[in-house]
């Protein structure tokens, strides 16, 4: 296999400046193709972890217990592991279309994206997508099933009130209104299956909303 070129295995810094990556490492983005990159390599023993932060350099060695080997069930969605003497346990979903991971852990929700040296180089040639307006939207915040709404057409919602229960994984969560105002339209039947961000509900526009 021939040698790859210096540059296939570096990262932008921002400034210009290209950091090696070890051939030897994988990518991992938190929060998708332009969240937050890390430097991951497994020690040759396969018992520690070397974590490294792109974007400030911190590096951070994590401990593998090999007593507690990786379990992943695909079929339920969980993934439980030891590190640094802990047990972890996450939810692992479905990967979507662009190769990103759902995960969740203790309430955090993550799009992961792992890449080899060579893409993650590519990718920094990638411009961001246009951020959606979601000012007068309520997404679905993962894939799942509406069960059912708490609100109608054309009702007076304040923040943080219930609008709707969204199932995912044997689990109902409670959807809220991200703010007040009043509902214009449910988009989705009740029953009906759920995109992670699909517009379950929409609000009216505001007084002073741009077109």
């Amino acid at each position: 296999m021939l040698a790859q070129p210096d540059l296939e295995y570096a990262a932008d810094d921002g400034d210009g400046h290209h950091d090696a990556i070890d051939p030897d490492a994988c990518i991992v983005k938190l929060g998708g193709m332009f969240g937050k990159a890390f430097e991951v390599k497994l020690s040759d023993c396969g018992e520690t972890v070397t974590v490294k932060d792109l974007e400030t350099k911190a590096v951070e060695t994590v401990r593998a217990d090999s007593r507690t080997p990786l379990t992943y069930q695909p079929e339920k969605f969980w993934a439980h592991l030891s590190l640094n003497g802990k047990c972890r346990t996450l939810q692992v979903l479905q990967e979507n279309m662009v190769g990103e991971v759902p995960m969740q852990m203790y309430g955090a929700n993550y799009d992961v994206l792992v890449q080899s040296p060579k893409e993650h180089r590519l990718s920094l040639f990638m411009h961001p997508p246009i951020p959606l307006d979601t000012a007068n939207i309520v997404q679905s915040p993962m894939p799942g099933t509406l069960i059912s709404y708490a609100v109608s057409e054309g009702d007076a919602v304040e923040d943080g009130q219930e609008l709707c229960i969204v199932e995912a994984m044997k689990m109902q969560n409670i959807i809220r209104a991200p703010r007040a105002g009043i509902i214009k339209s449910c988009k989705v039947a009740v029953g009906g299956a759920l995109k992670n961000d699909e517009v379950i509900i929409e609000y009216e526009k505001v007084e002073g909303d741009e077109e």
